[in-house]
C-alpha cells in the first residue's frame, strides 16, 4: 500500500475526521510536498520522509514563505492541520 493510502487508513483508524476531510488532509500533503520542492527545500515528496524530526524541520520551513502561510489561513488551516496529523502518524509508526 502506498504512504498516501497507509496515511488515509491511520486517519480513518486514529480520528474522527468526515471522509472528505481524510481526502484533503492526504492530498495536502502533496500540495505541501509540491512547494517545498519549489523552494529547494526537499528533493522528495513528504511521503518518503520517515523521520518526525525531519518533518517538523519541513513543517517550520513551509510556514516561514508568506505564500504557504497566507494559503493556510485562506484555507481554514487546512495545510497546518494536515501536516499535524501527518507527523503525528509518523510518530505512531
Amino acid at each position: 500500500m502506498e504512504e498516501k493510502n497507509k496515511f488515509h487508513s491511520w486517519l480513518t483508524d486514529n480520528t474522527k475526521l468526515s471522509e472528505s476531510t481524510k481526502v484533503k488532509y492526504t492530498a495536502a500533503i502533496n500540495t505541501i510536498s509540491e512547494g517545498l520542492k519549489q523552494y529547494n527545500l526537499i528533493e522528495s515528496n513528504l511521503y518518503y520522509i520517515k523521520s518526525s524530526t525531519g518533518l517538523i524541520a519541513a513543517q517550520k520551513q513551509y510556514f516561514k514563505i508568506n505564500e504557504f502561510s497566507n494559503k493556510d489561513e485562506k484555507g481554514n488551516r487546512m495545510y497546518s492541520n494536515a501536516f499535524k496529523y501527518f507527523i503525528e502518524y509518523r510518530r505512531d509508526l
